[in-house]
């Protein structure tokens, strides 16, 4: 520590006198922030900075700490130097924080001192553990240069040598080296030979600079080359050498791997072992067709070329079934020799390269005698084997040599095989499989390639018409004149005639008019998911399934589309969020960057990118250019899906149809972009199937063989194709009549007629009575009901794919091999089929239903489909339904098809499927004298009520009966009845009594309730016989009446207990549980109604059991059980009255007890399942197994942990509120204007008002993200305002859209207990009266929260926080006795956390100032738990006060941040 006269000229750190000492604030703002990566150079810069006024002691410890007293004249004082030492030890306490990120701080939140803080970040960034050292070495090996520069490259190296080095295990010099040399990519070859040559090691910089030289001398020569591509075409004749250049798309059997991180197909390996090869650039153009990307030899109009040269040939007719035929020529080629010693591979002719470019640099190649030869070209070229094409980059063209040589070491290493010589011959095999590929034999002394005779190759063969270039334009989806021709030349697609050079369409000089593009992005990706492009596009039109919207997501690398259909905008964080853990799944890979605009829709997202780290970047206002991406893959699948609408004349309505065909066809459709590749190419790796596309709103017949209700029905029926099946390789044929959907393979499309260009007749509605098919809410399922999988590579996988499948991300079989799944044939005038078995779905046949859920659901499994026979099997809503429009469309089977001849029919609506009756519609507009349209004018009438409402109705259950009587006419409530009787009878419940007059006889009546599951099933029909309990008198039939329950607090500190121990738990539910209570009063009650004794109708029931209705029957029945558990040995708790404990040796049972409702869990399963049975045989019990409802919560256990939702309770609430359609908000409250008592105008009936807040009251116990707006609202019981009730329905809106979230209560947790305390000083305007606010912990599990006003004024801040400190640890207090009866403990003491400095420091200043006198019992109440250890109260700052949120009203983001960290979370997927 510095003296005063130590000074030290220009710092700026700012000194303060005391005591003879020198203070010194340090000021670390030059000081690099710590995060997880930069330790090393942090310390370094900190400990020079400390070392610097000689204060580095404080860190390392050297510096020792006074003693905190001292003796004076034999006085105990307090010790100045000490305080001196802890106000520097403070300062650089606040430095060391202020020179942490923020992400960091958290770490050090308990570090007292400057040393603690120093020792817990060395602890944590520079501990040599075992799997620290091994995470580094691991890095080190897979440490690539990649697209890094060599600058980046280094720096990434030594970053992690040197973490090495702080962890005590440096690499040798030697070994650095290495590792830098070892990543580097062939290109640096050069450099990593002279390095490796040397005896000694150079440096580390001596590295660095050769490798940046040889940088710049290859960036260099890359901007000379690329200016001069292209520069030549290649000469189109087959040459004999079987150097054959030919693009074979058959044999590139590359699959993507599903569990393997994504990989470039330049550099990932195919099922073979060997590389792909990579995409070709230009190519030259045909001289045949003026088409670009392929030559003569592989154009499909050689047989013209053919026919002409042969004077024998027949005169060419375009439709004549022939073959064609490539001639090969007579060159003589010169063999390709294999030089073990050669560095590059030579050619002296450049018609054997493919690809060749003039070669710039300055090397001649040296041969033996040493003379140089000049280097002309490069390029590349193919070499033919058994299976595959080897591939020779980097050929040297040197016109003055006089043999082809093969370098063995780059066609090994660029081909992954080995090349194994032998005295006469030598092989070639695969490296990974040891497979042979091919095998040569000596010659004249040398190792010659072996090259095959020639021979004559069909390239095309056909006995059917080919298709005319006009229906490969329709099919195809309309594409650019260069795109189609690309596809017919590139995959030899059949067509008829070339006469139609310049194909004019009028669909698309009608619907593709748009202006001229705006300049190229300078954005690079180098993976999938690196950029995604993102943009919402509105309809003016309401689609056929209620679609309004449509979500894309573009990949930038890959230019793949995703295609979402939206009901609303507010769907769109949904659809992200699933659509985030499709793809991430699949390619393993992260999602790095999301462009977008700034919509809300958007907006609503930044807070979840942000928590999964996703950058998030949008456009500049008002400028959507910016958003090119995104904004041209609209105008394209608008344009595409507006001309497949014009070309078919089908209504705008079915825009969503048309809309995801074009999704599917774009994405199967080269581009440009891609170098004429397509997206799905791009990001699978395989070619699609054109084969099996059809002309979009064509006339076809599916087989519906098994819709027919006798053998002579008809086999088909006249559809219209609207485009392919989401999850089976199979089409969607629509039926104009009853407005089906069929989903089938067994189609024979007519692609030259288009019903809907016909005159429209109305057809009526559809009769679902009389329909054998399934009927399901939408042929889009919801993501969130969807299992979404993903098949083995193997293409010919057995394994069937999920019905629902979500994934649009795995190639189908017919994409794969179409040999395997169809079997294609021409286009023409007739019908054409696929064979191929198919299983099928039925869409709603009305829009309507969809939104209107039918309580009953004809449907089976589809395992045990009888179509003639189908069976019913009931189903339910839970709540309100999820829009069903959020399945991806551009999908594709991800399995094989099942072999049941089986078609399933999805029906939708079609526009002219009505309501109205057929002949109201067909008749003539009235005539009339005025100019204006009317609806009358236009048929368009409103629709009936009652035709509307046919189907919600016959649905419904019948209503619940009101009186005995009209129980008695129904079957199943005399059932449920006789069952109430049959039970109190055999419990002899009463005792048949002559009445008189001094009996007090209370009535009885009979309740009935639809009993339903949590999936809104039906369950039973209960009935139960009730006491009228209003008419017993205190004191003469009943004394004591209450009975106690358990508490929300203990309930979810045993589950989240168990759940982290894996305890099993289990639900029970007594049967009559009121009857097992015994009376001690004399009760009479009058007979069941319409259950009177006929021999005794006069007589009385004296009651020996408890009934329900009796005041005292709830505490008859716990007194019951209690006995009945204490005398089993369990403990009834002092803290919690309806818990019981037992504990014998290592044996622990926990019950918990709501009424009749009882939770078991324990640590010995034996011993609980024995519990159970000793339980049983006392009580009649029903075992409902493992905990998933329990008094209206929803328990979803998982391996993560267990969640506690009230998503039933919800639903049942907007229900009644009639909020159920309600728009959702992302907040319960508004931050502001703030509500007050006399806000508003006062509500003429206040009953509907506290009828829903006090509905919400239950809320309470898994939702604390509602806490404070309940409590605002109670405090207007009394005199509700419409501002009121408008903030009550905000809250109902709120949780419409938070239905799934609830409380988690997390699996992996610890035994440490802490809370957070905040209150809100004079939040009230109006009586100024502070919120105070706590959350309690039992490690990651909120246990207790509270959220109420105080009972008086608070004068200061740090009163009104006192306050709240004092209630947060009477909770405390609370819970440890109740932690110590569950034999739980406690580690350490526990902790309340609060942000007001003055607060804290009271709770622990021995000296009690005088203006806290008023607060005396809370203070000394904290006080004395401070003071013998039991609690500990410290500071945290106001950003990290979870407690906030229960104290007022927050910002949509700071109230979403909370609620997460409080641990509201949505129910995990189980």
């Amino acid at each position: 520590m510095a003296t005063t006269g130590s000074t030290i000229p220009g710092a700026t750190t700012e000194t303060f006198q005391a005591n003879s000492q020198t203070l010194f604030n340090i000021n670390t703002s030059n000081v690099t922030k710590l995060n997880s990566t930069n330790y090393l150079m942090w310390s370094l810069q900190v400990h020079a900075l400390l070392d610097g006024y000689d204060l580095a002691g404080f860190l390392d410890g050297s510096t020792a700490v006074p003693s905190p007293t001292t003796t004076v004249d034999g006085a105990l004082v307090v010790n100045p130097d000490y305080k001196i030492w802890v106000r520097q030890d403070k300062l650089l306490y606040s430095a060391l924080i202020g020179a942490l990120s923020p992400s960091v701080q958290g770490l050090v939140s308990r570090a007292t001192t400057s040393s603690q803080i120093w020792s817990t970040l060395a602890s944590t960034f520079a501990t040599p553990s075992r799997g620290h050292i091994k995470q580094l070495k691991t890095q080190l090996q897979q440490w690539r240069k990649g697209n890094r520069t060599i600058d980046e490259y280094v720096q990434g190296l030594l970053t992690r040598l040197d973490q090495l080095a702080i962890l005590g295990k440096p690499l040798d010099h030697e070994d650095q080296v290495e590792a830098i040399l070892a990543g580097l990519p062939e290109d640096y070859k050069p450099v990593v030979d002279q390095i490796e040559g040397k005896d000694k090691p150079p440096t580390i910089a001596d590295v660095h600079e050769r490798l940046r030289n040889h940088e710049a001398k290859l960036l260099a020569t890359a901007a000379n080359t690329n200016a001069s591509l292209p520069v030549t075409a290649n000469v189109v004749q087959q040459r004999h050498n079987n150097n054959n250049n030919t693009y074979r798309g058959n044999q590139n059997r590359s699959q993507p791997r599903h569990n393997q991180p994504w990989k470039s197909s330049a550099s990932s390996s195919n099922g073979d072992g060997y590389q792909q090869r990579q995409s070709k650039p230009y190519q030259g153009r045909c001289q045949i067709c003026s088409v670009h990307g392929h030559s003569a030899r592989r154009c499909p109009q050689l047989q013209s070329i053919t026919g002409a040269s042969s004077p024998s040939a027949a005169p060419f007719t375009p439709w004549q079934p022939r073959a064609n035929l490539a001639i090969g020529s007579n060159y003589s080629p010169v063999n390709w020799l294999l030089d073990s010693g050669a560095t590059h591979h030579i050619t002296n002719d450049l018609a054997n390269l493919s690809m060749h470019q003039p070669y710039n640099g300055g090397d001649d190649v040296l041969i033996g005698d040493g003379s140089p030869l000049t280097i002309s070209h490069t390029g590349s070229t193919l070499l033919p084997s058994l299976s595959r094409d080897l591939k020779l980059n980097k050929v040297l063209y040197v016109p003055d040599i006089h043999k082809n040589l093969i370098s063995v070491y780059r066609l090994c290493n660029a081909n992954q095989v080995s090349v194994e010589f032998f005295p006469a011959h030598f092989q070639v095999k695969d490296l990974s499989t040891g497979a042979p590929l091919l095998q040569g034999r000596t010659k004249n002394e040398l190792y010659e390639w072996p090259v095959n005779a020639p021979q004559a190759t069909a390239l095309l063969t056909t006995s059917n018409s080919k298709t005319t270039l006009a229906s490969w334009h329709s099919r195809l989806g309309h594409p650019s004149p260069p795109i189609l021709s690309s596809v017919i030349s590139s995959f030899s697609l059949p067509v008829s005639s070339i006469s139609s050079k310049h194909l004019v369409c009028t669909n698309c000089h009608i619907n593709k008019s748009h202006k001229v593009s705006f300049s190229d992005t300078s954005i690079v990706s180098t993976k999938p998911l690196h950029y995604l492009f993102s943009d919402v596009w509105t309809s003016p039109i309401m689609s056929i399934d209620n679609s309004k919207y449509y979500l894309i997501f573009v990949d930038h690398f890959t230019r793949y589309t995703w295609f979402y259909p939206l009901k609303q905008k507010s769907q769109v964080k949904e659809v992200f969020i699933a659509f985030k853990a499709l793809v991430e799944n699949h390619f393993n890979t992260r999602i790095d960057t999301l462009f977008s605009d700034n919509g809300g829709e958007f907006v609503a997202l930044r807070s979840y990118l942000q928590s999964c780290g996703i950058s998030h970047l949008t456009s500049p206002p008002h400028t959507p250019e910016h958003n090119g991406v995104a904004e041209r893959k609209h105008r394209h699948i608008v344009e595409t899906g507006l001309t497949l609408m014009s070309t078919a004349s089908l209504p705008k309505e079915f825009w969503t149809y048309a809309f995801a065909t074009a999704v599917y066809l774009i994405n199967r459709l080269p581009t440009p972009v891609l170098h004429h590749h397509s997206p799905y190419h791009k990001l699978f790796g395989v070619a699609p199937n054109y084969e099996k596309l059809r002309i979009f709103g064509c006339r076809c017949f599916p087989w519906l063989r098994p819709y027919t209700t006798h053998k002579m029905d008809d086999r088909s029926k006249e559809c219209v194709f609207l485009g392919y099946s989401l999850t089976q390789s199979a089409y969607l044929c629509l039926e104009r009549e009853s407005g089906r959907i069929y989903v089938s393979r067994h189609v024979q499309f007519d692609e030259t007629t288009f019903p809907f260009a016909a005159k429209v007749v109305d057809a009526p509605p559809p009769n679902h009575d009389s329909s054998p098919a399934t009927l399901v809410q939408s042929e889009i399922l919801p993501l969130s009901s969807q299992r979404t999988g993903f098949p083995p590579p193997n293409p010919e996988s057995s394994l069937p794919a999920p019905h629902n499948s979500g994934s649009p991300l795995v190639p189908s079989r017919s994409d794969l091999h179409p040999s395997s799944s169809t079997t294609p044939a021409p286009a023409s005038t007739q019908p054409q089929s696929l064979t191929a078995p198919t299983n099928a779905q039925v869409l709603p046949s009305n829009s309507v239903l969809t939104n209107v859920l039918p309580l009953s659901t004809h449907q089976r499994p589809t395992g045990q489909t009888n179509i003639n026979e189908p069976q019913v099997t009931q189903q339910r809503p839970t709540g309100p339904t999820i829009p069903s429009s959020l399945q991806p469309t551009d999908q594709r089977p991800t399995g094989r098809e099942s072999s049941s001849n089986t078609t399933t029919a999805n029906t939708v609506p079609t526009p002219s499927t009505s309501t109205v009756p057929a002949n109201a519609q067909n008749q003539n507009p009235p005539e009339n004298t005025h100019k204006m349209t009317t609806r009358a004018k236009n048929n368009i009438q409103k629709p009936s009520k009652k035709l509307s409402l046919v189907t919600a109705l016959r649905q419904k259950l019948a209503p619940e009966p009101t009186t005995y009587k009209q129980a008695l006419r129904d079957e199943h409530w005399r059932h449920a009845m006789s069952d109430e009787i049959d039970g109190q009878i055999a419990n002899h419940t009463w005792d048949l009594v002559p009445r008189r007059p001094a009996h007090n006889v209370v009535g009885c009546r009979w309740v009935f309730k639809t009993k339903l599951l949590p999936t809104g099933d039906l369950d039973k029909y209960k009935a139960r016989l009730v006491a009228k309990g209003f008419h017993q008198s205190y004191g003469v039939d009943y004394k004591e009446t209450f009975s106690p329950v358990i508490k929300a607090v203990t309930i979810r500190m045993v589950l989240g207990h168990a759940v982290s121990e894996s305890w099993p738990i289990r639900q029970l539910d007594v049967n009559q549980a009121f009857l097992q209570g015994t009376l001690k009063e004399e009760v009479y009650m009058e007979q069941p109604p319409g259950f009177v004794d006929v021999d005794r109708p006069d007589h009385v029931c004296r009651l020996n059991k408890a009934i329900y209705g009796l005041k005292q029957a709830p505490r008859a029945w716990y007194l019951e059980l209690r006995n009945f558990l204490v005398t089993s040995g369990f403990v009834n708790s002092l803290a919690d009255a309806s818990l019981f404990v037992y504990c014998h040796r290592s044996t622990l049972i926990y019950i918990l007890v709501y009424v009749d409702d009882i939770i078991v869990t324990g640590n010995d399963p034996n011993a609980v399942a024995s519990f159970i049975s000793c339980l049983a045989a006392r009580f009649s019990l029903k075992d409902q197994g493992d905990i998933n409802y329990f008094l209206g919560i929803e328990v979803t256990r998982t391996s993560t942990g267990l969640h506690l939702m009230q998503r039933k309770y919800i639903a049942d609430l907007l229900a009644k509120t009639n909020m159920m359609t309600a728009n959702a908000v992302s907040t319960p409250m508004q931050a502001s204007p703030k509500l007050t008592l006399h806000t508003g105008s006062a509500l003429d009936d206040a009953s509907e008002y506290r009828k829903v807040v006090g509905s919400l009251q239950y809320l309470a116990f898994t939702r604390p993200d509602i806490s404070f707006a309940v409590n605002k609202l109670s405090q207007f019981m009394h005199r509700p305002t419409t501002e009121h009730w408008q903030a009550a329905k905000r809250v109902l809106r709120y949780l419409a859209g938070t239905m799934t979230h609830g409380i988690f209560l997390s699996a992996h947790n610890k035994n440490v207990l802490h809370a957070y305390s905040d209150a809100d000083w004079g939040g009230d305007n109006e009586d100024y009266i502070s919120t105070n606010a706590y959350v309690v912990y039992l490690g990651k599990q909120a246990i207790s929260w509270s959220s109420k006003k105080q009972n008086g004024v608070a004068r200061s801040s740090t009163e009104a926080e006192y306050r709240a400190i004092a209630n947060a640890a009477a909770e405390i207090r609370w819970i440890c006795n109740l932690l110590t009866e569950l034999h739980i403990p406690l580690p350490m003491a526990p902790v309340i956390y609060c942000d007001n400095i003055g607060a804290t420091y009271l709770s622990a200043n021995p000296v009690f100032h005088s203006r806290m006198k008023h607060i005396a019992l809370d203070y000394h109440f904290v006080r004395g738990q401070v003071q013998n250890g039991s609690l500990r109260v410290s500071h945290v700052s106001a950003q990290d006060q979870l407690a906030d949120a229960l104290t007022k009203p927050l910002p949509r983001a700071a109230f979403q941040l909370a609620c997460s960290k409080i641990g509201v979370t949505k129910v995990p997927p189980s």
